[in-house]
């Protein structure tokens, strides 16, 4: 999964999530009943991580400047119930407050077994085998948390409008999406990216789900000049962990702050939050 570097109290009707003296962790078969499936969809659960999509994660988490750039820009989103959609190896989880319940579903065993093994012993983490489409949740969530997911999904509609339904009132849903159809390229192709999405796309896809558009922006404009070049110019197939270092370590700290003052008129990546429009009485 690309995750996007180039070259309080819950309510009463959100999730309760149930403390264990570890973190629970859920097979796709526990949450469907009878483990029915068939075709692609149902065969992913049982395909490992193939080596792109691993060395992307694995370098992702290398990427701590970065993603804490991220988090900053999601936290005051970030209620005391969280839904997590596609957890990978935890990148993001393990950054989520200690004060909320996350519940953090991702559909490959093999980021499932390493989820499990990293909230082990977790009282406010659940680990959850499962797509979107599969996934049942027990009650609604006050945060749903999508970054670099969306344009897996062939139907991006349907898992939006899925998303939706897990919202309690005053609910939010953050995601982060691949930015700029001109980008995309070799390094999209191979983590099985559908699409990259404009920004005029946004908004209208967030209403078609139900839910009110709060906050659309660009983000990581030097990310987009970086992901063109190895897109266009060096035909790359992955991220290089020495590229991401020298990005993490150098570019991003200045560029966090100038994109603070200057929002870009383009970037790598779009940031964007939807709300369902009301609050809990």
């Amino acid at each position: 999964m690309h995750r996007g570097v180039p070259g309080g109290q819950p309510h009463d009707r959100a999730l309760s999530v149930v403390p264990t003296n570890r973190a629970r962790s859920r097979t796709r078969e526990g949450l469907v009943g009878n483990g029915s499936g068939s075709g692609a969809r149902g065969n992913l659960y049982n395909v490992p991580v193939d080596d792109i999509t691993r060395s992307d994660l694995e370098t992702m988490a290398l990427a701590v400047n970065y993603r804490r750039w991220v988090y900053a820009k999601m936290e005051p989103y970030l209620g005391g119930t969280i839904l997590e959609i596609g957890g990978g190896i935890g990148n993001y989880t393990e950054m989520f407050p200690d004060s909320s319940r996350v519940v953090t579903i991702e559909p490959h065993l093999e980021c499932v077994e390493v989820l499990s093994r990293k909230f082990a012993g977790s009282e406010r983490v659940e680990v959850v085998q499962a797509g979107i489409e599969e996934y049942q949740p027990c009650g609604t969530f006050e945060t749903v948390v999508c970054l670099n997911v969306l344009e897996h999904i062939e139907d991006d509609r349907a898992a939006l409008r899925k998303l939706a339904e897990t919202l309690g009132p005053g609910g939010h849903l953050v995601l982060m999406l691949p930015a700029c159809r001109t980008l995309y390229g070799p390094i999209d192709r191979a983590l099985h990216h559908h699409r990259r999405y404009a920004r005029g796309e946004a908004g209208p896809l967030v209403r078609e789900s139900g839910l009110r558009p709060v906050r659309i922006q660009y983000m990581n404009l030097v990310g987009f000049f970086g992901w063109l070049a190895n897109a266009r110019l060096l035909r790359k197939r992955e991220q290089s962990k020495s590229q991401v270092r020298f990005f993490d370590r150098v570019v991003v700290p200045v560029m966090r702050r100038v994109e603070a003052v200057l929002p870009p008129p383009i970037g790598q990546s779009l940031f964007v939050v939807a709300s369902t429009g009301h609050a809990s009485s």
